[in-house]
């Protein structure tokens, strides 16, 4: 395995040395039109409410419609909003939505997660980027610290609260991210962004865009971040530190036609440090000691759409996915191929009709420790799925009805179906009214199925958590529904309300104890059983507002409420799951003003509240993010950012029964 923390910053400061002498300089951002002409880049900034409103959206269907009309709760950060944000990480980048919950836990760790079941370990959140799923089959979650993207090229990130198993598959369950990043047409010529502070150390990121003929485009991007420990809430050093690295390029062919190709390919390294208590078998039965994963990998998409007209489409979409990882726990490879199929057509005037096949097959190697194993430690899984859907529309598509299913066979949890049904009734340009129900899986991971892990020992006495390879599916039944107004030109307002029915969600269940003599000295084992004994509802309101009050003010605000009700079945003995429950904050808010000033200056303030976590009794806290901006030249923007200003320091999260400690998060300021 390789140590990335001396080798990425070498390898991508040589490249970044050869396109610094070898890049002409650019003229900034720019689009292409269908036939290949590049036309000045869309002004967000100068957009009104109704403009932003009729932004095009793709996540919440599958194919191009207005926000305003999309029967979901969807919520989107468009280009103008990343800048603003003054976010040097997605995770960062993702606490002003609605609904989702984000806590960091480390320097490098967060918990993110949309509509309660938090942790670091978050399982029940899609995070896709151009179309590319980036969870992990060890736990189906995300590694957040491998997320690394040049913030500038990110077009826009939609994000649905709610199921999305029907188009997006097992896993979809709580919500779905899409990151989409700009065609390559659209970044043209060349960026350069540097920055350091306080906490984000140094962090920088070198792009190039060209173009190869009349109808193709390119871009190839490097990037580079250190970021400093965090203190332990007794105020040692956490020694949880976080180098990371990254490039890639992408290609887009746009030629006279109906048809499109897009490739893309992405590399990445990362090491982050953190501080571990490892069980041992004899006195004191914890050594506390750094830890560290190394992490490493890459991806290649390839994309083919043709679209005749408005009203048909076709896509193929192909990728490999290769990843390692070797920590002070666990090495881990794991090799994925995806392929999907889909095409939409119009039949008649009332039906759209939506199909498309999808294979996915993920072979990985995953070697363990004294304290954490996994049998088999070789595995190789399969997933054959196809959807159908139609829209239907009445009242000249002014009420629009879509009925759906997707239906998905693996080797684990055999045959799944995911059914929704959406009703959306638009009177006017005006108002959306929508409301759906769907039915959510999420299939069991490979650490649940087969890691055993020792996570207590005292004298000759070891707990020790077993997963369990008969563990069915987790399901979901989702009650949802939503208002979408434009009370004015200045003002709208996105109001959402959900009740979910969980059933067979994960629960660790105290066993038979047993003496086990391997690996000696003998011991008296209690072993924790992975099982699904646990059901239960959560319920909650979201609500979004936009307000520009003048051209040179804009406020965005949103507020959070969530509760949730589980219950484990009778005579079950939990021992892994008893705060699930309590992890999400009840309440969040957040409020964001924006003010263009005069002399090419900016101030974009944000204030942010979330309650207390009481499974972990942590305290809920306020604070402040203000970023100001300048812009001397047309191509040259300087700005200076402060983060969590009314705290030295405060806890956002725990790490539950796991053996790594948390930091807490410090006041930081930067310069870019």
């Amino acid at each position: 395995m390789i140590r990335h923390r001396s080798l990425v910053p070498a390898w991508i400061w040589r490249t970044v040395a050869l396109l610094a002498v070898v890049a002409p300089s650019g003229t900034g951002e720019e689009n292409v039109s269908a036939s290949g002409e590049i036309n000045p880049p869309e002004d967000l900034t100068e957009m009104g409410l109704q403009d932003l409103m009729n932004l095009r959206v793709t996540s919440v269907s599958k194919k191009s419609e207005q926000l305003g009309d999309a029967p979901a709760a969807i919520y989107v950060l468009t280009q103008e909003d990343i800048r603003r944000s003054g976010a040097t990480t997605i995770p960062d980048l993702l606490r002003t939505v609605p609904g989702l919950s984000v806590a960091r836990v480390d320097s490098s760790s967060w918990s993110v997660t949309a509509r309660g079941f938090g942790g670091v370990f978050a399982n029940k959140l899609l995070v896709l980027v151009d179309g590319r799923s980036v969870y992990t089959n060890l736990y189906s979650g995300v590694y957040w610290e491998n997320l690394n993207l040049v913030m500038e090229d990110i077009e826009r990130v939609e994000i649905i609260r709610g199921p999305g198993g029907t188009l997006w598959g097992a896993n979809a369950v709580n919500g779905v991210i899409n990151i989409i990043t700009k065609s390559a047409g659209a970044t043209q010529g060349g960026l350069l962004t540097a920055g350091a502070g306080t906490e984000d150390r140094g962090f920088g990121a070198l792009r190039y865009g060209g173009q190869m003929g009349r109808d193709a485009y390119y871009r190839a991007y490097l990037g580079y971040g250190r970021h400093d420990e965090g203190p332990r809430p007794s105020g040692a050093e956490g020694n949880d530190d976080w180098d990371s690295g990254f490039g890639g390029f992408r290609i887009d062919l746009t030629p006279e036609g109906d048809d499109s190709f897009t490739l893309l390919a992405n590399l990445y390294g990362s090491r982050t440090d953190y501080m571990i208590d490892v069980p041992i078998r004899i006195p004191p039965f914890a050594m506390r000691r750094d830890g560290y994963d190394d992490y490493a990998g890459g991806n290649v998409v390839a994309l083919w759409r043709r679209q005749p007209s408005e009203d048909s489409e076709l896509q193929l979409q192909a990728y490999y996915d290769y990843f390692e990882s070797n920590g002070i726990s666990i090495q881990q490879s794991a090799h994925t191929i995806d392929l999907d199929f889909q095409q939409r057509s119009r039949l008649g005037h009332r039906h759209e009709l939506m199909w498309g096949l999808g294979l996915r097959h993920v072979a990985d190697s995953i070697d363990g420790t004294a304290t954490v194993t996994l049998d088999p430690g070789n595995s190789r899984t399969s997933t054959i799925s196809g959807f159908v859907q139609d829209e239907i529309s009445f009242w000249e598509n002014r009420l629009n009805l879509t009925l759906g299913i997707k239906l998905e066979y693996n080797d684990v949890t055999e045959l799944e179906f995911q059914p929704n049904a959406l009703l959306v009734w638009t009177p006017n340009d005006r108002h959306t009214l929508w409301a759906s129900v769907s039915r959510a899986i999420r299939s069991p991971s490979r650490v649940e199925r087969a890691m055993r892990l020792e996570s207590y020992t005292f004298r000759r006495v070891v707990a020790s958590y077993y997963g369990n390879p008969d563990l069915d599916s987790e399901y979901l039944l989702a009650f949802e529904a939503g208002y979408r107004v434009q009370l004015s030109e200045e003002v709208a307002l996105d109001i959402a309300a959900f009740c979910n029915r969980y059933d067979d969600l994960r629960t660790g269940e105290l066993r038979r104890p047993f003496l086990e003599v391997r690996p000696l000295p003998t011991h008296l084992a209690i072993p924790i059983a992975g099982d699904s004994n646990m059901d239960g509802y959560t319920y909650g309101v979201e609500v979004a507002l936009d307000w520009q009050p003048a051209e040179w003010w804009r406020v965005r605000a949103g507020y959070t409420y969530f509760e949730a009700d589980l219950s484990v079945h009778p005579r079950t003995v939990d021992l892994i799951s008893a705060g699930v429950e309590d992890d999400t904050p009840e309440q969040q808010y957040f409020m964001q003003h924006r003010f263009d000033l005069p002399h090419h200056t900016e101030i974009d303030a944000t204030l942010r509240y979330v309650d207390s976590i009481d499974a972990f009794s942590l305290d809920g806290y306020v604070t402040m993010d203000i970023r100001l901006g300048w812009h001397p030249r047309e191509n040259l923007e300087v700005s200076l950012a402060g983060q969590n200003l009314f705290d030295g320091t405060h806890k956002e999260y725990d790490t539950s029964f796991l053996p790594s400690l948390p930091t807490e998060v410090e006041r930081g300021v930067y310069g870019t």
